[in-house]
């Protein structure tokens, strides 16, 4: 039955057959709605020990502890309601939109470019369904190791978790967590879908978006070094 459930468990049980059934008018709500949804639950769930995290991460930063004054301190450490409310939609939203638009983006115009068929609608599709891999599961995951840990701090599901001697002060322990296992996991499944709109071998489809992961990779790997340059 080709319905909204059986599409979500089709990208952990059949990825192949359910990237090979997506086609322009796919539903590209349904993934979008629910990765909406969950990302909002985990990150209000959640909200007290990122707001712990950040204030630790404050008071352990020279330059930040002498930006920041006492009474902005216990603003950020004690959020009302409302702002948590706030904070956690407004959050969710960004996190979401603007990363996949930028993907999508960054798709359309690397396969327009090598030739191949398809179209922004049919990519940005295929990537919010391969998504539920690493949105839906992987942030569920991680959502669930914060709340046993009680920090994010040293919450990973990237290859930095077979560096124990790292720790988050580490600038090379976020690089290594950029490299994530669910991550990873969302883009082999997405190149089923890339490859049957593009006409593009599976081959070529991987390649495609291991480069795209690289990019992703520097991208976030130079902006995480800057900013400890800047406020550690």
């Amino acid at each position: 039955m080709n319905n909204g459930f059986s599409r979500f468990m089709g990208i952990f049980f059949e990825p192949v057959k359910t990237m090979q059934r997506l086609h322009e008018k796919s539903p590209w709500y349904e993934p979008f709605i629910v990765i909406l949804i969950t990302s909002i639950i985990f990150a209000y769930i959640t909200f007290p020990i990122q707001v712990k995290d950040r204030v630790e991460m404050i008071k352990s930063s020279t330059k930040l502890s002498q930006r920041i004054t006492e009474e902005q301190l216990e603003k950020i450490a004690n959020p009302g309601e409302k702002s948590r409310i706030i904070q956690t939609l407004i959050n969710s939203l960004i996190a979401l939109i603007f990363p996949f638009l930028i993907f999508t983006g960054t798709l359309t115009i690397i396969i327009k470019m090598l030739g191949g068929e398809g179209s922004f609608k049919e990519f940005w599709c295929a990537t919010l369904y391969s998504s539920y891999i690493d949105y839906f599961l992987g942030s569920g995951v991680k959502s669930a190791l914060v709340m046993l840990k009680k920090t994010y701090l040293t919450v990973s599901t990237g290859i930095s978790i077979f560096f124990p001697a790292l720790t988050y002060k580490d600038p090379i322990y976020h690089v290594l967590t950029f490299i994530d296992f669910f991550t990873i996991w969302s883009y082999i499944v997405l190149s089923f879908g890339v490859s049957k709109f593009t006409k593009f071998s599976l081959k070529k489809s991987l390649i495609i978006l291991g480069i795209i992961f690289l990019l992703r990779l520097a991208i976030l790997s130079i902006t995480t070094i800057l900013s400890f340059k800047i406020y550690s």
